[in-house]
């Protein structure tokens, strides 16, 4: 039987645009539910606050910029599955990476490059910035005595770093940690970390610090971190070298 006015063919497109409709009140209200729940429940990383300063109990507690995830980089959210517990902790751990360091034997630093230049995709995600864009980038490597410890690479806007982070300018001999942890509005994002390839602009910096010992890029464990000051991003990734572990091990 057919109502007035509408065919059979009309009826069933209605019930179709009705369960569609339905469908989709549902599957907000259960996305709203889910979020609600990781919220609560401490999951929801790019939300939580984290410890700036290198000093438990002293360092003052900041809201981490929320940074999305790139599906084309080897970066990751949490801990890489080939980490052990020492790594892990290393990887993860808060606050001045250099404070961390000169806890296992005296620290040196060694600026290896500072230069203008642009931006590759690899990086491009964590700063929030299209590829090929102007920054500036310093590179350095610490020792902690004489065994090569960890390479770093640092990167900002161009116009950033004559500006909110004019800083990292003249550093020199320095760790960045010098100009990070006492500003209470600068921001910290959640760790990322790799397991690095070959082809990765760290890995690049890592066999110009180590022309003729430089491990395969397989074997290296990196993090980086990306720090905001007036919703300018200053990237900070940091390579712990084969000797590096051997240290922690022992301390």
């Amino acid at each position: 039987m057919e109502m007035p006015g509408y065919s059979n063919g009309g009826l069933c497109a209605c019930r179709l645009f009705f369960l569609r409709t339905q469908y989709a009140i549902m599957a907000c209200f259960t996305c709203i539910h889910e979020v609600k729940a990781q919220w609560q429940s401490g999951y929801a990383a790019d939300c939580k606050s984290v410890y700036l300063g290198s000093t438990p109990g002293c360092a003052s507690s900041f809201n981490i910029h929320s940074t999305p995830d790139s599906s084309g980089s080897n970066w990751h959210s949490g801990t890489v599955a080939q980490a052990s517990p020492v790594q892990a902790r290393w990887l993860q751990r808060p606050g001045a990476l250099t404070a961390g360091l000169r806890q296992l034997g005296h620290v040196t630093l060694v600026a290896l490059d500072e230069r203008a230049g642009t931006l590759p995709q690899d990086e491009a995600w964590l700063l929030d910035l299209i590829a090929q864009h102007p920054v500036w980038i310093r590179e350095i490597m610490m020792s902690i005595g004489d065994v090569p410890s960890v390479v770093a690479r640092s990167i900002t806007p161009l116009d950033a770093s004559t500006q909110q982070w004019a800083g990292m300018r003249s550093l020199q001999t320095r760790p960045l940690a010098d100009m990070l942890y006492h500003d209470p509005h600068i921001t910290r994002s959640p760790f990322r970390t790799s397991q690095l390839h070959a082809e990765q602009p760290l890995y690049q910096t890592v066999r110009h610090a180590l022309p003729d010992t430089c491990p395969p890029a397989q074997t290296l464990l990196a993090r980086s971190s990306t720090f905001w000051l007036d919703s300018q991003p200053l990237m900070v990734s940091e390579c712990f070298l084969p000797g590096f572990w051997t240290l922690a091990t022992q301390g």
